[in-house]
């Protein structure tokens, strides 16, 4: 993961998964890109982590195009604002406590 990479613990150089094209829409609507279409046929998402001036970037290219999305409103985003970003745009704790935490039933 970034995470395990900017903390020095991990040293890929790549990392792959693959989806249908709705996952990559889910993807994408998570990330705060928004699209009046269905990503098409054969789509691409590449989230890149660079190392740069000192610090850590990401950068998404989507259909060999470079985006910008949500906090991320330049092309190489700062790994804190794509974090914060990612934050923002999740829930808090895990699908269990969100979808069955106890605030979820009532007492009868």
């Amino acid at each position: 993961s970034m995470e395990k990479i900017v903390a020095k613990n991990e040293t890929y150089k790549v990392e792959l998964n693959f989806s249908h094209d709705v996952s990559t829409a889910i993807i994408l609507s998570g990330l705060g890109y928004m699209s009046k279409v269905n990503p098409p046929l054969a789509s691409t998402l590449f989230m890149e982590l660079h190392s740069e001036k000192g610090g850590y970037y990401v950068k998404a290219i989507y259909n060999d195009k470079p985006i910008t999305y949500g906090l991320c409103t330049e092309i190489m985003c700062k790994y804190e604002t794509f974090k914060e970003n990612a934050k923002q745009r999740t829930f808090p704790g895990t699908v269990e406590e969100v979808c069955f935490g106890k605030q979820m039933f009532v007492s009868r």
